[in-house]
């Protein structure tokens, strides 16, 4: 069986939120958010279709797409 410490999500270009995502492992975003996207210790990577609008407080983040805030 596989550790939930190995959960990851991800959210597809398809995807479009108004509000706040919070996570606790890995997340992969590639939609568009207007609000905020947090996590204490997860990593979070920014797709290059994505569209953040609003604060990223993560442990770690790579972005390949768009951030304002």
């Amino acid at each position: 069986a596989s550790s939930p410490t190995s959960a990851k999500n991800v959210l597809a270009n398809d995807v479009d939120i108004k509000g706040t995502i919070r996570f606790e492992n890995e997340l992969i975003f590639d939609g568009k958010i207007e609000g905020e996207i947090i996590s204490d210790n997860g990593s979070l990577t920014i797709g290059k279709n994505a569209a953040v609008n609003g604060e990223v407080k993560t442990k770690s983040v790579v972005v390949h797409g768009t951030v304002t805030g």
